[in-house]
């Protein structure tokens, strides 16, 4: 399993998780795979006992008796909106119905429309998140329900085997895929729209699935896809296509956030907001010349080369006991310091949201929008210093309670908060955003059926759509390759402005990677011993056989 979702073919039973490349995106797909062949521990048990020995230790061959069971059958009924889903419905979008996720796959062989149909249609049967409507009330408020069944799916069959230049398909594609995003609509429906490319005979099918945002997110895309290989497959063998059980709903996960939001847990919480909203400071601007809109928006696409990116999720995590998080958001605060002469940073970070707050929840094989989006501020004192500014990062970040998922749960569903207060009603919103999406290369199962296609899946939102922030990071590795996006808004900032910017992070990165891969580069933190034994064990058993160490 540890093999599958590392894509690593050496792992000894006391390798440390988190130190060869996993992440708690990676996590979540361990466990669901772990589950489908029956052996059962959840996603905080990775986080305290992160090596297979330990785990080993742990895990069980039956499910734990819990006190809230999945739903096996059709989810029905109104599901109360989650934070992310208020955020978005507050943000007063031109166009709600154009803001999706969407991906473009390349076939390894000749697809059938009508397996596909049957296949989609098992998948809106199974996922209930995907069979969402939305409507609004008499006081304007917008009221989520899950439908009872849908249409017969039907994907659409576009024939492109009449175009000769790769050039020209590849625009053809891209015409095809932008008019499939303007389909969608969260009140009459559909929210996922799927297209069939024919590109000829000599060349391999594509497929474009496009899913509103309210209903999917990144770790969703890993089960929808997992399960659409799965099914497929099954199916062109002539079985029955199956698929493993469910595990919590979104409507379950929702209405405990309910309950979760009024606890003293979550009060508990305030003060470390309060502090950091009352902290943040927007970036400096070139000009000014109207709204950061879709249609002002450009990005800016960076790469690390593939032993560049072998050598941060492998080599670098051992130095210091990091996470790839913190050496991005290291490098970040190091670039946009070198461009404002200030290395104090405010930003909205986006984390998967799936965190372990509510007792016997499991959503390792749920889909829906999760995502948490919430404010950090990042303060560097000596920038030339490596070493630490790494562990200042890494500390600053293991500082922010629960990984952010409380802050929206204050924002959105706790009315007596005092973030809601007249003070905070509007509190300062960062102006740039980081969203590192992890690792994609393992998101398809063995059989190979699916990669990624090259060609651009067209506009997942609306040019009239204003963006929430003026400046937005995304990361994410792709066939073995880390790249990086910078979306900026061209009415704010000069093209050259943020070119500097984004190469100034990569050069920083490649420093950042060359320091933690030197052979005696090491160091511990302060975080390193709060979990539990797990550390000690790790260190006890790292002493031994540092060279020099006491």
């Amino acid at each position: 399993i540890w093999k599958d979702v590392l894509k690593i073919d050496k792992i000894g039973i006391y390798d440390n998780f988190f130190r060869i490349g996993g992440d708690s995106i990676i996590s979540i797909q361990m466990v669901s795979k772990a589950r489908s062949k029956g052996i059962h521990f959840a996603v905080k048990d990775v986080f305290n006992h992160p090596t297979i020995t330990g785990l080993v230790s742990i895990a069980k061959t039956q499910e734990n008796d819990l006190a809230l069971k999945p739903d096996q059958g059709v989810v029905t009924g109104e599901v109360h909106l989650t934070p992310i889903q208020h955020w978005f419905f507050k943000n007063n979008l031109e166009d709600k119905n154009h803001f999706n996720q969407a991906i473009l796959l390349q076939a390894s062989q000749q697809l059938d429309s009508s397996h596909l149909n049957q296949v989609f249609s098992l998948l809106l049967s199974h996922h209930d998140a995907l069979r969402l409507d939305y409507h609004q009330d008499i006081q304007g408020d917008w009221i989520q329900t899950s439908l009872a069944k849908v249409e017969p799916f039907s994907v659409q069959e576009i024939e492109l085997s009449h175009i000769l230049s790769e050039t020209q398909l590849a625009q053809s594609i891209e015409e095809h895929s932008s008019l499939a995003q303007q389909s969608l609509n969260i009140e009459k429906g559909p929210l996922i729209q799927v297209v069939l490319f024919n590109c000829g005979e000599k060349r391999p099918q594509r497929l474009l699935i496009v899913v509103h945002h309210l209903a999917v997110d990144g770790v969703s895309w890993r089960i929808l896809l997992e399960d659409l290989e799965s099914a497929y497959t099954q199916l062109a063998r002539g079985e029955n296509p199956s698929l493993p059980p469910k595990t919590h709903s979104y409507q379950q996960w929702a209405q405990s956030l309910k309950g979760y939001a009024s606890s003293q847990t979550l009060q508990e919480e305030i003060p470390y907001w309060k502090k950091i909203v009352e902290a943040t400071q927007p970036l400096p601007i070139d000009f000014n010349k109207g709204p950061a809109t879709g249609e002002s928006a450009r990005t800016i696409a960076l790469s690390l080369t593939e032993d560049e990116t072998t050598l941060l999720l492998q080599r670098v995590p051992k130095a210091y006991r990091t996470e790839i998080n913190d050496i991005l958001l290291t490098a970040l605060v190091l670039a946009i310091g070198d461009w404002t002469g200030t290395y104090d940073l405010s930003l909205s970070l986006e984390g998967h949201g799936r965190e372990d707050i509510i007792k016997d929840i499991d959503l390792s094989r749920t889909i829906g929008w999760f995502t948490s989006i919430f404010p950090v501020h990042l303060n560097i004192e000596n920038p030339n210093d490596l070493a630490e500014t790494i562990k200042t990062v890494k500390e600053d970040l293991r500082k922010i309670p629960r990984k952010g998922v409380g802050y929206g749960i204050l924002s959105y569903l706790e009315n007596e908060s005092s973030l809601l207060s007249s003070s905070y009603a509007h509190p300062p919103r960062p102006t740039i955003s980081f969203n590192y999406l992890g690792q994609w290369d393992n998101a398809a199962s063995q059989t190979g059926l699916f990669a990624s296609s090259q060609e651009s899946a067209g506009r997942t939102s609306s040019s009239k759509n204003i963006q929430a922030h003026l400046l937005e990071i995304t990361g994410e590795v792709k066939q073995g390759i880390l790249h990086l996006f910078w979306s900026y808004s061209r009415n704010h900032y000069h093209q050259q402005t943020i070119e500097k910017v984004a190469h100034t992070f990569i050069e920083r990165l490649k420093q950042l990677i060359q320091h933690c891969s030197q052979e005696n580069t090491f160091g511990y933190t302060p975080s390193d011993f709060e979990i539990g034994e797990t550390h000690f064990l790790d260190l006890e058993k790292r002493l031994s056989y540092v060279p020099g160490e006491n």
